[in-house]
């Protein structure tokens, strides 16, 4: 029988590669396009809608809906994680000064991903 915390890496593993696509695909776009808009949008306009998928997830969780090996559970913290990370990277290189709601997004962005991993990869007790 298969160990199930395989399936978690694996799964893990799977969101990285979907995620890093999706990244190379909408930078190869905007390196093409003259708009004034850049790549740096992308974690300001998506984290509000992940953060806001991400309490739904978990308030399907605690309802055991859906398990903890689930993909999508586990894609949504890396999704989270990710947008937080480079959010919060992209706003400590900017030069212009970035609103504190915008910081705070980003910070509860990498904390719902934190409290996600921690269920997924924690020991169970045995009983």
């Amino acid at each position: 029988m298969p160990n199930k915390n395989n399936f978690k890496w694996q799964n893990f593993l799977w969101s990285i590669v979907i995620i890093f696509g999706l990244t190379l695909f909408a930078y190869t776009r905007f390196t093409k396009s003259n708009s004034i808009i850049g790549f740096d949008i992308y974690p300001y306009a998506l984290s509000p809608y992940v953060a806001a998928g991400s309490l739904i997830i978990i308030l399907l969780r605690i309802l055991r809906v859906i398990s903890n090996e689930s993909f999508l559970y586990i894609f949504i913290a890396t999704l989270n994680i990710y947008l937080g990370t480079l959010g919060a990277y992209l706003d400590a290189s900017s030069e212009a000064p970035v609103s504190l709601l915008i910081h705070t997004m980003f910070y509860l962005n990498i904390l719902l991903a934190i409290f996600i991993f921690f269920d997924v990869f924690r020991k169970k007790q045995p009983k």
